[in-house]
């Protein structure tokens, strides 16, 4: 068996290093920018990587990055699991000057090898106000006198405001901080161009969907629709007056043109003349910044400060167990402590608990059962301590002392673990010595006998001359080894070709997912949730149209879906039930409260048009 593992062991060497040989870092960048426009970025590596060293950015500003992100897609076939991870690494950019403008040379490690991209020269031409926009919309871009004056956009119409629920926390104190939308003007996508600088905080993300979705805000007398577009908890880990720096977005808003409307005679026509339902709107480009946050944190007080204090700020409880108290020597022990409540969970350090000398004591296993909601960062952080005793008797452990900085008090609170008695017997097998207790667990010693019990072999021993190398078992391995090999390799080369297609990847999908959408639509109908059903039948169809015919959500017009659907020949009476479905649910999702609505009509008839046109297109 042994002389198996020699052999398998170079083997899969070989095709480690075979598909690590595919692994490659890309660059992805327009050829083209105009100046005054913002684009982004992007490096992307086939493996896991570390050590990213950005480029040199020549005749541009960078706006925001690198920002990371990790995605990995794990299959299973034929009861054999694969795995494909991939690394990006993305810069937003901005072209300030014509004339030539490079993107350096960018590396990575991966697998302990350097991968590096070529320099790449984007050339940089005059601004064009009808030009196409870096999302491929229909855009117009102007600059800010123009933003308020011809195009109709003002600081009132569209901004952001930052604003967190203390301005004076404790050092190791949970903030909320939330950054929300306002808008009197149809806003057709935004994206972060510059994310908060946290320096100072730890961090964690908790906006949830729910959260960023629109609602109905009124300022100064003022109606707007507003979302949370940005939410952390940020805990200082530093005290003194800390300034965060504004977010800011790149946004599209929809100004109303001086186009003729169409003519029809459908009911809907008065209220769906905006920008979801036609093309009589102009995409405008703009960006917006949120206002800076001042926060003074304060410093934990020295003054009763406990020794147990373990850097936990917030409400907490201690919970303690042991899985036995009477054992024999050399057997285990498990001792767990749970602190569970709101607050820096994460950067609490292990407690500390004096065990007996005679104990060898491993380092505590750390598990976290964190959560968070709207109002921070809860849950349950534990510490497992195995302890193996080595000599007979009777002894007591704990208790353990846990100590906290309430913010809510404004002083220290202590919590304490009852003691455990442990009894100790020896061990039949015990190879018990003489041991002596000293300042720490580091000074025990053992004295013991150095002639020990013969130890007896678990295997069998084969007679001379029996050998597996040259054998019939040996040649077969070999050949299960190589073919297997090879399956791994065809398949993750096919893998990786699948999914380079974004758009045959989108279109396989759609049915599918809009089907999905459609069931919790369903399920919303019958919890008479109207509102939400209606959400879910929309989605549903500008994300099958979206998917199906590999169309950016700025595209996604009524027009653009009759345009689509009629290049394949579906039915001129189904793209009609299909556009008016979706109007139908539009109206129920922008009037609320519609006493005529007839969710189960309309569920119907979406699920059917929906599996007539999928039966076309195949």
């Amino acid at each position: 068996m042994r002389r198996i593992w020699i052999i398998l062991i170079p083997l899969l060497f070989i095709a480690g290093k075979a598909i690590s040989d595919n692994t490659e870092l890309k660059v992805n960048v327009k050829n083209i920018a105009e100046v005054g426009e913002t684009f982004r970025v992007t490096f992307s590596l086939n493996a896991r990587g570390s050590n990213f060293r950005s480029p040199a950015f020549e005749n541009l500003d960078v706006i925001s990055g690198p920002q990371t992100s990790t995605s990995s897609n794990i299959q299973v076939i034929n009861g054999k699991m694969s795995q494909s991870i991939e690394n990006s690494y993305s810069f937003y950019v901005k072209a300030y000057k014509e004339g030539t403008a490079k993107v350096g040379s960018a590396s990575v490690v991966a697998d302990g090898k350097t991968y590096k991209t070529e320099p790449i020269s984007i050339n940089i031409v005059k601004g064009n106000l009808n030009r196409q926009g870096v999302n491929g919309n229909n855009s117009q871009r102007t600059d800010k006198s123009q933003e308020s004056t011809s195009q109709g956009i003002k600081a009132s119409d569209l901004f952001i405001k930052a604003s967190i629920d203390k301005t004076s926390p404790y050092q190791g104190e949970e903030v909320i901080i939330t950054y929300k939308i306002y808008t009197r003007l149809p806003l057709a996508n935004y994206e972060l161009a510059k994310a908060p600088d946290f320096s100072g905080f730890w961090t964690k993300d908790i906006l949830d969907q729910q959260q960023s979705q629109r609602e109905d805000a009124t300022i100064n007398g003022v109606q707007y629709a507003s979302a949370a577009i940005y939410k952390r908890a940020i805990i200082p880990q530093k005290s003194g007056k800390i300034v965060i720096a504004p977010l800011s977005i790149d946004a599209t808003v929809q100004i109303k043109s001086k186009r003729q409307r169409r003519s029809s005679n459908s009911p809907f026509d008065a209220f769906f003349d905006d920008p979801f339902f036609n093309n009589n709107y102009a995409n405008v480009d703009t960006k917006i910044t949120s206002n800076k946050i001042t926060i003074n944190v304060k410093p934990l007080p020295e003054h009763n400060k406990p020794a147990s204090f373990t850097n936990a700020v917030g409400s907490y409880k201690l919970r303690s167990e042991i899985d036995t108290s009477k054992l024999e020597t050399n057997e285990p022990i498990k001792f767990k402590f749970t602190i569970s409540g709101s607050g820096n969970l994460e950067l609490i350090d292990n407690p500390t608990i004096n065990f007996p000398p005679d104990f060898d004591v491993y380092d505590p296993k750390i598990s976290n059962n964190i959560k968070t909601n709207s109002n921070g960062v809860y849950g349950a952080r534990s510490f497992e301590y195995l302890v193996v005793p080595r000599s007979s008797g009777d002894f007591t452990v704990g208790p353990l002392l846990f100590s906290f900085f309430d913010p809510d008090k404004g002083k220290y609170v202590t919590k304490e673990s009852p003691k455990y008695e442990l009894k100790i017997k020896k061990g039949k097998s015990s190879d018990e010595g003489s041991y002596y207790s000293g300042i720490s667990q580091s000074e025990i010693q053992y004295i013991g006998e150095d002639i020990h019990h013969i130890f007896i072999l678990p295997f069998k021993v084969k007679p001379i001359d029996n050998y597996f190398f040259n054998s019939i078992k040996f040649y077969f391995s070999l050949i299960i080894i190589l073919l297997v090999f090879v399956v791994v390799v065809i398949i993750l080369r096919k893998q990786r070709k699948t999914k380079s297609n974004l758009g045959l990847m989108r279109n396989k999908h759609a049915n599918k997912l809009a089907k999905q959408k459609l069931k919790l639509a369903k399920k919303h109908m019958s919890e008479s949730k109207e509102q939400d059903f209606y959400n879910e039948i929309a989605t549903a169809f500008w994300g099958y149209i979206g998917d199906k015919f590999n169309i950016p959500q700025s595209k996604l017009f009524i027009e653009s879906i009759e345009d689509a659907l009629n290049e394949k020949n579906v039915n001129k009476e189904l793209i009609s039930q299909f556009v008016n479905v979706l109007k139908e649910c539009e109206f129920a999702r922008f009037a609320p409260g519609d006493p005529g609505s007839k969710m189960e009509e309309i569920y119907n008839e979406a699920l059917n048009v929906i599996v007539k046109i999928e039966s076309e297109l195949k």
